[in-house]
């Protein structure tokens, strides 16, 4: 018989080559490739909690975000706008609230994202340079409220409320990251966001980084017009309020209850509640 001899010489050398199967071989890759999936999660995490752990760069103790609409509390829309230009000075002069400033929108809800396209000045042979900014519009006295003094500049006042049309240039805030995009000194400097023309007014060093970033984006801060505060707004006009002592929100309740009892606010949370939710910690 010679198919069982046979056999056992062609199955012999196989054998020694059997650890090298396909299925082996797919064991091997599921193993390295849990690995590997173990490790970036563990960077993810790291990274998460280091900015989690990052300094903001003011102090959240006392500040909390708010908002209004005037007009569903039963003004008329010249009305409403006029009450909340005026509210942030009343409600320092009320008592129990250190500084106020309303925004366009909340500024911790999302990191400051660069998806807005600025013609800069580059301060070589080139004319200007396109760079990617982050834009957002806020109120007189932002800064003042979070703590955190310009570098160099000014920020916004009341008159900035007025449209821009009218000016050649409309003032324009920017943070330090933005500035490092100029070519030249960046205060004073004119430069455009789509067709509009603007001129660096103020530098102040101010941005939350995001995850495995050090620095935070370029940003754009714009004045907040009356006309930006009598667009429709389903959430209401943000207003931030820094109190002099306690609870913030409770402070804030009060205060405007001794201005306006009919005024309502809404969605109210702590700075630091906000910030814990942008870097997703417990």
């Amino acid at each position: 018989d010679l198919i069982g001899p046979l056999k056992g010489r062609v199955g012999a050398p196989l054998a020694r080559y059997h650890r090298f199967g396909l299925r082996n071989l797919f064991i091997v890759y599921q193993l390295t490739a849990a690995m590997a999936l173990v490790v970036i999660m563990g960077f993810l995490l790291f990274g998460i909690q280091s900015g989690a752990s990052h300094d903001a760069g003011f102090v959240a103790d006392g500040l909390t975000v708010l908002s209004m609409d005037p007009v569903r509390d039963g003004y008329s829309v010249h009305e409403a706008t006029e009450v909340l230009i005026g509210l942030p000075d009343r409600l320092v002069e009320s008592g129990g609230i250190e500084a106020a400033a309303l925004m366009n929108s909340r500024p911790f809800q999302q990191f400051a994202l660069a998806d807005t396209t600025a013609s800069i000045p580059s301060g070589t042979r080139a004319p200007e340079s396109i760079q990617r900014v982050a834009v957002q519009t806020v109120g007189p006295g932002f800064f003042a409220t979070l703590g955190v003094p310009l570098q160099r500049g000014t920020e916004f006042s009341r008159q900035d409320f007025q449209s821009s049309s009218a000016r050649a240039a409309t003032p324009a805030v920017i943070n330090h990251t933005a500035a490092e995009l100029f070519g030249v000194d960046p205060l004073g400097t004119i430069f455009r966001i789509d067709e509009k023309v603007l001129q660096v007014a103020g530098i102040v060093e101010y941005g939350l980084p995001p995850p495995f970033r050090v620095a935070p984006s370029p940003t754009v801060f714009l004045p907040l017009t009356a006309q930006d505060l009598q667009r429709p707004r389903p959430q209401g006009i943000p207003l931030m309020v820094r109190a002099r002592e306690g609870d913030g929100i409770e402070q804030t309740r009060k205060a405007l209850n001794r201005i306006d009892a009919s005024l309502t606010l809404f969605d109210a949370r702590t700075v630091h509640d906000q910030i814990d939710d942008l870097y997703l910690v417990e």
